[in-house]
């Protein structure tokens, strides 16, 4: 475990819980719960080929024990402990990259309302993320206008610019584009005016993604380039393999296959190196459906089964649906009908289940599989 995470005694140290002096804590059943916080940093030892989730299985038991005795500044401590790996991140991060969604919901609402207003603001932004990643755009929504409430109350300029951001990703994901490039423009002013380059980089980023789709691809690539000069230069290597992915989208709808599939392919190097599953399973994606439109199928077939893979087990039902129906496509055009039928018809039905209509070119490919 000393590859992921920081040793239990260090951790204990941080928190400044000491194992002789908790013998005189009273009540015992308050003593018994600070016990587990040590046997748990400092006797679990996971399996070495076990998932995530439980490599990190120590410390979410010793938040959950901390919460029940209501000592809200460790059980935060430990959620925002460094995790030591390729990339510095906080556990509560970590678990966004991994995409235990469920998990992150939970461990966040146990604290939300505990300490301040500047934690509140944090964890409510974060919670909408969540939601936006488990595709519940509504509950989404109301997690951000807490978010910014509260940010505007306390004049937080950091938070604004980043709920913003967060609403204008919202707005991107329901098409309206032109909305979405108004709030990262109004995210990039706050991020500029509180010092947060991570937030001026993401917001770039995001504007240039919002080009793409309104067919500005030039322009995309003017403000994806500059959002990946920030990247390399803070370090930010998640953000410099999402925008790698974004110069790569602008490239291939260019009609230039091969200079998106380079960023494509540097995009998911680092991907695999920080092992951010949400962006994996992204990027297998879009080079699946390059190599769909350059009819290189056998190949196109190894990546987005690999995207379904990592899309089915972090649950993210709209997008395994996405990639069913390329991998539809790839059947089709290899003349397997039966096996092109099948995918269409899982498809249909999560679309149906999501209540999110088809595509043109999926009715399309739907019609000449279903009719």
């Amino acid at each position: 475990m000393s590859d992921i995470l920081p040793s239990g005694e260090s951790v204990l140290a941080e928190l400044g819980i000491d194992s002789v002096a908790i013998k005189f804590i009273q009540p015992h059943w308050k003593r018994t719960h600070y016990r587990a916080v040590i046997n748990w940093l400092t006797k679990y030892k996971p399996k070495p080929d076990t998932t995530n989730i439980e490599k990190v299985r120590g410390y979410l038991e010793a938040f959950h024990h901390l919460c029940e005795v209501e000592a809200w500044e460790e059980a935060t401590a430990i959620l925002v402990s460094d995790i030591n790996g390729l990339i510095s991140e906080t556990l509560h991060i970590k678990l966004f990259i991994w995409g235990y969604y469920y998990q992150l919901a939970e461990l966040s609402n146990r604290i939300l309302g505990t300490l301040d207003l500047d934690l509140d603001i944090i964890l409510l932004n974060d919670l909408g993320r969540i939601y936006h990643l488990l595709e519940d755009e509504k509950q989404a929504f109301e997690y951000w206008l807490q978010s910014f409430s509260l940010a505007q109350e306390t004049k937080n300029y950091w938070a604004m610019g980043a709920v913003l951001g967060n609403l204008g990703v919202l707005y991107a994901s329901l098409g309206d584009y032109s909305e979405a490039i108004e709030y990262n423009h109004q995210s990039l002013t706050f991020a500029i005016k509180s010092k947060n380059v991570e937030g001026e980089q993401t917001a770039l980023m995001n504007i240039g993604m919002a080009h793409n789709h309104l067919g500005n691809h030039e322009k995309a690539i003017e403000f994806c380039k500059q959002s990946l000069a920030i990247a390399r230069e803070i370090p930010n290597r998640l953000g410099e393999a999402a925008v790698l992915q974004e110069i790569g989208n602008a490239y291939r709808r260019m009609g230039e296959p091969e200079q998106a599939f380079d960023f494509y392919k540097q995009s998911l190097r680092i991907m695999l190196e920080t092992e951010d599953e949400l962006g994996k399973g992204s990027v297998l994606f879009n080079i699946g459906n390059l190599l769909i439109e350059i009819e290189k199928y056998l190949d196109a077939l190894k990546y987005l089964q690999a995207s379904l893979e990592v899309r089915r087990k972090i649950k993210r039902r709209c997008e395994e649906a996405e990639t069913l129906m390329s991998i539809g496509e790839i059947y089709y055009h290899l003349a397997c009908h039966d096996l092109a039928r099948e995918c269409i018809e899982q498809a249909v039905i999560i679309f149906t289940q999501l209540g999110i209509p088809l595509s043109k070119e999926d009715q399309e490919l739907k019609g000449k599989l279903l009719s």
